[in-house]
């Protein structure tokens, strides 16, 4: 057999990661100009948030005295009207032309604008940057930040990570992010923030705390830091799922602890004490600027006795089991099934849904295969955080699955669901996947990016009808002048994904022994 020398595998796989890299870039950028402003939920209470973020000034936020809380604020007429395709998926986003025709000096109420700090407010604070009467730029400049943002933190958080690690990262955001992660983190809505803080704030924990070099963990330490701050910043939930992230942080990194590297010495175990302390004390501390006013808080969370009442006086019977039963219609949102995207009026095609559905699935029985004691418990905490979040956050509020909490809201937890299930530990190298089962998840997730990428971009250039049009390019209401088509835009987009797909499933690739049979998977 020919020996490959070392220096052409450095380059090959440093190669593999700039295509990575470009592709990756190619298939967010078309779900960012799928897409307008104002098509993710809530945009209108976010924009104006932006838009008042640094208090009032004449021509971008002033007050309305003795309004009521949600139009406590004027804004320009543009920041206010861009979510007129919100609820009605026949309408394409031409709408928005009269609100951009307008004066910019032509002030609306605006929705919300978070002038008493109800909802965290650093995401705002910082978009805020980008606020200018050129509205359509300052829109598109929101959106591109958010879409660099999580290149660079799952960029760099891939970079410190050790191979085993860093192929789970990429693993997570392949699959988790499709296809409702995708159009978030390209929108204006503060769940991109969220997103990317809580999807890698727990890897680069786990590389804190494994042995390695110094400046890998400090780094990984510091962008644990910055996942944390982005999401509480953002967020109001972010704490919980830290909440949940926790337990199945310390397990994991019990489970992938090498038990040939021997007992720490004394100084050693300090020193990863003190590391540890300083970290949570880092995180209760922004927690603590960042969160908004307790009062908040409390009414949020209500009181779980009442919730539970005003569900059973509703007809559902049992409330904990009512609720119970429909929790996973929310994990499977998030994977495009059943909740729409947008102001979930943007329904995904059953192929896409059982696509990703069946893929994470696939994925999460191989992982687990093998797996020690410490790693099942990792899934299996996440997996009970997954049940106790939403019921919680439901019948506290009184309500039930379908009503007021959407799939967005716990997403998050489906990507460190994903990580504990592939991660390697002591007794697996994690999945280990021939040519054979590559081939099919990468059919399967690319054909289901592509379906929900047509359907978006018909969505918003033309509007849904019961009939349906291969050609984007046939009949086209709304578009962004400086791009190439709808259909260019699709193919493009669609292709650099499966690319994006086949080179991530490809670092679990089996390497085959003398028999023919697998074995571990290429680092």
């Amino acid at each position: 057999m020919r020996r490959v020398r070392p220096s052409t595998l450095a380059r090959s796989a440093r190669l593999r990661w700039v295509v990575l890299a470009a592709t990756t870039l190619l298939a967010l950028g078309g779900w960012l100009a799928a897409a307008p402003t104002g098509a993710s939920p809530d945009d209108d209470y976010h924009l104006t948030s932006i838009w008042c973020a640094r208090g009032f000034d004449e021509g971008v936020c002033l007050p309305n005295p003795g309004g009521p809380p949600d139009r406590s604020t004027f804004v320009p007429f543009p920041v206010a009207s861009m979510s007129c395709t919100a609820y009605d998926a026949t309408v394409s986003a031409a709408c928005q032309a009269d609100a951009l025709a307008r004066d910019p000096r032509t002030l609306t109420l605006g929705i919300g604008g978070n002038v008493e700090g109800e909802r965290a407010g650093l995401y705002y604070w910082v978009m805020h940057t980008f606020v200018s009467a050129d509205f359509p730029r300052a829109f598109a400049s929101i959106r591109i930040a958010n879409l660099l943002t999580a290149l660079a933190v799952v960029g760099a958080t891939m970079a410190v990570a050790a191979p085993r690690l860093r192929r789970v990262v990429a693993l997570t955001w392949l699959v988790g992010g499709l296809p409702l992660g995708y159009f978030l983190i390209t929108s204006v809505n503060t769940s991109a923030w969220g997103l990317i803080g809580l999807g890698t704030a727990w890897a680069n924990a786990l590389t804190a705390s494994r042995p390695g070099p110094t400046l890998r963990r400090a780094s990984a330490g510091a962008l644990t830091l910055l996942g944390v701050t982005m999401a509480l910043g953002a967020r109001t939930e972010a704490l919980a799922h830290l909440a949940l992230a926790v337990p199945a942080v310390i397990l994991l990194h019990r489970a992938g602890a090498s038990r040939a590297a021997g007992r720490p010495d004394r100084s050693s175990r300090m020193r990863r004490s003190a590391a540890a302390t300083a970290g949570v004390a880092g995180i209760a501390v922004i927690a603590f600027a960042l969160l908004p006013t307790p009062s908040y808080l409390a009414a949020l969370l209500g009181s779980i006795g009442d919730g539970v009442a005003d569900v059973a006086e509703r007809g559902f019977g049992d409330p904990w089991l009512a609720v119970l039963l429909e929790v996973p219609q929310l994990w499977a949102g998030g994977l495009g099934d059943r909740w729409g995207l947008g102001w979930l009026d943007t329904p995904m095609p059953s192929l896409t849904s059982v696509a990703t559905v069946g893929s994470f699935a696939v994925l999460l029985g191989l992982g687990l295969q093998g797996a020690d004691r410490r790693r099942g418990a990792a899934v299996a905490a996440t997996l009970t955080g997954l049940f106790a979040l939403p019921m919680f956050s439901l019948l506290a509020a009184g309500l039930v699955v379908g009503e007021q909490f959407q799939p967005r809201h716990y997403l998050p937890a489906l990507f460190l669901l994903l990580g504990a299930a592939t991660l390697s530990d002591r007794r697996s190298h994690g999945p280990a996947l021939g040519v054979g089962a590559r081939s099919a998840l990468m059919i399967a997730l690319a054909v289901a990016n592509a379906a929900a990428l047509h359907t978006t971009i018909r969505r918003y250039s033309a509007g849904l009808t019961q009939a349906r049009v291969w050609d984007l390019d046939g009949s086209i209401e709304w578009w962004w002048p400086a791009l190439p088509s709808p259909m260019t835009v699709w193919i493009v987009a669609s292709l650099a994904y499966a690319v994006t797909a086949w080179l991530v499933l490809g670092l679990f690739a089996a390497q085959p022994t003398s028999r023919g049979a697998a074995a571990r998977p290429t680092e």
